[in-house]
């Protein structure tokens, strides 16, 4: 569905999206109407909760992310918000112009051509309709779709149909985005445009709310997140927080080898500098033992990259205790904070196509180890790194 709402000014000055205790239901069985169902007119008959009291707010220019499983509810909630769907019980405020991205090309229009399309929406959607051919050429080149921008839609590809709608939608601006699984449309040259363009759209103080089950874009885009589960809201805070708390994964008792490293603990690298981490191991099995490391940078809002990484490092292979020191000569990371990412396997092949996980420590389990790089490098800037490994030492 494409969606653009003109509403009235905004009542509460920083608020953009209010919701206090908004639930809806949908009747399972019975005979209603679709108007009955969507005005909520007669429904006693049985009926499923899609939301269940959702309280949240979202102020000017917040970016928000909604993360859920299948079934969740994060959809229902978009649509509630759009004012597709009237809440069953509870307040919905959003004020300011909305444009909603969701089930895109919802508007129909299979048989006009891409351009007479464009035009459809943004007559309906456009106050100065002088904008229109400024507008068009807008569409026209952000789709990329060339000639074919004039022949029918129903000649298109799926992505291509993708690239028309996205590119519809987001070239008018609005105070508002809701946003459902959006930037999965097309190839991957075409999604890289998606996140440039939705960065562009948000940056001058708009908010918005992102619904997905793709936590990657959540870290991405969005500061504070939710986590929805069978229409319940069940956390809220920092996004780094809500994927560990999404993602759940379970720490499984060692196998093997473990490394012998208290949480609390930091690590210290210097920039410019020759550096090493050294890392306590034991090993209560016999079984040849590898290491394997990543440096990451979270920037949660804007940003997730992975620094530095090395993979197979030999630890040893029989019971005791090991110190393992990884060098990093010249360390060309700049000052500032990272996570150190650890893990131990065991390979069950000469050939290391199978492997077991003995034990982990990672940020998206919630127990990654903080690394912090010191002083300067001479330009601040970043080169490949070389990561060399001295023979782990039995202590």
């Amino acid at each position: 569905m494409v969606l653009n709402i003109k509403s009235t000014k905004r009542k509460q000055k920083n608020l953009a999206i209010r919701c206090v205790d908004v639930s809806k239901y949908f009747p399972l069985e019975g005979k209603l109407s679709f108007w009955q169902v969507l005005t909520n007119d007669g429904l006693d008959c049985k009926e499923i909760i899609a939301l269940d009291n959702i309280t949240l707010a979202i102020g000017d220019g917040c970016i928000v992310g909604v993360l859920g499983k299948n079934g969740a509810g994060k959809s229902t909630l978009l649509r509630v918000l759009a004012k597709v769907y009237s809440p069953s019980s509870g307040v919905v405020d959003v004020s300011g112009s909305v444009g909603g991205l969701f089930e895109l090309g919802g508007m129909g229009g299979f048989y006009l051509s891409g351009r007479q399309y464009a035009k459809r929406y943004l007559r309906l959607m456009l106050e100065n309709e002088s904008l229109l051919p400024s507008l068009l050429e807008d569409i026209h080149e952000f789709s990329e779709l060339g000639s074919a921008f004039d022949e029918r839609i129903h000649t298109y590809s799926t992505g291509m149909r993708s690239r028309l709608y996205f590119s519809v939608v987001t070239a008018l601006k609005n105070q508002v985005y809701l946003i459902d699984e959006l930037l999965s449309v097309g190839d991957e040259h075409f999604q890289s445009k998606c996140w440039q363009r939705v960065r562009e759209l948000l940056k001058n103080g708009s908010a918005a709310i992102i619904v997905t089950h793709d936590w990657t874009s959540i870290l991405k885009l969005c500061e504070t997140s939710h986590i929805l589960d069978q229409g319940k809201i069940i956390f809220t805070g920092p996004s780094d927080k809500a994927i560990v708390k999404y993602l759940d994964i379970p720490r499984n008792k060692p196998k093997y080898a473990e490394f012998i490293i208290e949480e609390s603990k930091e690590f210290i690298l210097y920039a410019g500098q020759d550096s090493e981490l050294e890392l306590r191991i034991g090993l209560f099995e016999s079984a040849p033992i590898y290491l394997s490391l990543s440096i990451e940078k979270l920037h949660v809002g804007a940003d997730w990259e992975i620094m530095m990484m090395a993979k197979d490092l030999y630890i040893a292979e029989q019971t005791g205790t090991y110190v393992a020191n990884v060098r990093i000569p010249g360390c060309p990371l700049v000052q500032g904070e990272y996570t150190l990412n650890l893990w131990l396997t065991m390979h069950e092949s000469s050939d290391q196509s199978q492997s077991i996980t003995c034990d982990s420590r990672t940020w998206t389990s919630g127990n990654g180890m903080k690394l912090i790089v010191e002083g300067k490098t001479e330009n601040d800037g970043f080169k490949l790194p070389f990561i060399a490994q001295k023979p782990a030492m039995q202590v």
